[in-house]
């Protein structure tokens, strides 16, 4: 039997470092951006509950299966391996009090590798390695969420609305959202599971559950095709154009007939809205360029007009090029 700790200290009190970690979104926040897994199941712990995940390492895929034991609210969790690549595995969750402001975290993992002595000797140090690469990214992101949703306290969890949840970054902002305690409503063109409390829509129809938008204190709008993932065809470029302001224009038409709208809609845009200003600096204030990416753009933020004319305070995201080892425009690079 191998054992790896790892302890960190965290800016928060440890109420809060333990919540996070009985929270939806945490599993999926924990995950490493160079490792290739999917949760099935991101349900919060409880005693005996099961978290699922499908890994791909290399050529190899399986299923992980996690059950919940020793669950203390507050302080600590086990996650036992019930089915996964090792003979065994056991990590302990632990949370401890570090003066009134800060906490810390200490992870106990221990695991015994397949195939007895020769498992040991081939793949040992290979795994410990992996280890402390993936125990210290999920560390360093869990003190940086900590720290982002201590910077943004609110006195009660917040009903959010996004869609494009599948996206490159709805995938990173859902379970970020998710982790800060908010309840996060993901808007799907497949069929909505209203347990898991999905919106059901369809932009090119026209059609959007309305009666399950009442009442959310904000939207996050971020669905709209790639614009690097294929060839600028004539067609291709009507669809960049049409599923963004199509589909924006239902929305904010959809926000603004409500009985209880939002109070902010938050809208993605792009940098494209500037055109090619070569090394000149711009900012919000600045006049629009020219181009196909700015005409896109500019008709994009005008299909927010009706929610913004209901009172409904509307943002717009004028994205750059996202990083990340998961996709974008850092793969295509």
């Amino acid at each position: 039997m191998s054992l790896f700790v790892r302890t960190s200290t965290m800016p928060v009190p440890v109420e809060r470092l333990a919540a996070w970690h009985f929270r939806p979104g945490a599993l999926v926040r924990m995950i490493p951006p160079w490792i290739r897994a999917r949760v099935v199941n991101p349900a919060g712990v409880a005693e005996g509950s099961r978290a699922r995940m499908e890994l791909r390492i290399g050529l190899m895929r399986f299923s992980w299966i996690a059950v919940h034991r020793q669950v203390t609210p507050g302080r600590s969790f086990v996650d036992e391996q019930e089915q996964g690549p090792f003979r065994s595995w056991r990590h302990a969750h632990r949370f401890l009090p570090d003066g009134n402001r800060r906490s810390r975290i200490e992870d106990h993992v221990e695991y015994e590798i397949p195939a007895g002595a020769l498992g040991r000797l081939v793949t040992g140090p290979w795994v410990r390695s992996h280890l402390r690469r993936a125990f210290e990214f999920r560390h360093r992101r869990l003190a940086e969420d900590l720290a982002r949703h201590a910077e943004c306290p609110t006195a009660e969890p917040l009903r959010i609305a996004v869609t494009g949840a599948t996206g490159l970054v709805g995938r990173e902002l859902v379970p970020f959202l998710e982790g800060g305690g908010h309840q996060v409503r993901r808007v799907v063109r497949s069929t909505p599971d209203h347990e898991r409390l999905e919106i059901g829509w369809n932009p090119r129809e026209g059609r959007i559950d309305s009666r399950r938008l009442e009442g959310l204190d904000a939207v996050v709008h971020l669905a709209g095709a790639g614009i690097a993932d294929k060839r600028w065809s004539p067609g291709r470029k009507e669809e960049i154009r049409r599923s963004r302001v199509e589909g924006t224009r239902l929305l904010a038409k959809t926000l603004a007939s409500l009985s209880t709208p939002p109070r902010v809609l938050v809208s993605a845009s792009a940098v494209g809205w500037y055109g090619d200003r070569g090394s000149r600096e711009v900012d919000e204030r600045s006049d629009r360029g020219n181009g196909f990416l700015s005409d896109v753009c500019a008709d994009w933020e005008r299909s927010t007009e009706e929610a913004e004319a209901a009172g409904v305070r509307v943002v717009h995201l004028r994205i750059g090029l996202v990083l990340s080892a998961r996709g974008g425009a850092l793969g295509t690079l």
